[in-house]
């Protein structure tokens, strides 16, 4: 019961309570954008929470989604180093989680590739240092 509420929620935020504005797909970007939609944000939450749950094996984390625990910015396209592939639609997400009763934080970086997909590029939390995500970027050098 649960998860079918948390879910409602979630498609609640995602949809909002009035019109939304349809998110480009491929625009390109050179900047930092601080302020964005809450659509935006809401994604860059969902899908944070999405990928901790997968890449560290947790299944009960919340997310601290207020405006001092979490930060979702839009960033400057970027080239994979190694192969190339261009990523447009990246978002920086940053936060903290609840798991257990303790506090970990995290950093996620991610390209939007349609209306329904993304690909993780960076994605670190100090639950485990040991599991990460990092595809090289030309901006890293």
């Amino acid at each position: 019961m649960k998860k079918i509420i948390a879910v409602l929620f979630m498609l609640f935020i995602l949809v909002g309570c009035g019109p939304t504005e349809k998110m480009a797909f491929g625009k390109s970007n050179d900047k930092v954008i601080e302020d964005i939609s809450s659509q935006e944000k809401a994604l860059g939450w969902t899908y944070a929470e999405i990928q901790i749950k997968k890449l560290y094996g947790l299944d009960k984390i919340k997310i601290k989604g207020d405006s001092e625990n979490l930060k979702v910015m839009r960033m400057p396209d970027d080239k994979n180093s190694e192969t190339g592939e261009e990523y447009k639609d990246i978002y920086s997400v940053r936060g903290n989680y609840v798991f257990q009763d303790k506090v970990y934080n995290f950093s996620m970086l991610y390209s939007l590739t349609d209306e329904d997909h993304y690909k993780v590029l960076y994605l670190v939390s100090n639950y485990d240092d040991s599991k990460s995500i990092s595809v090289p970027l030309e901006s890293d050098n």
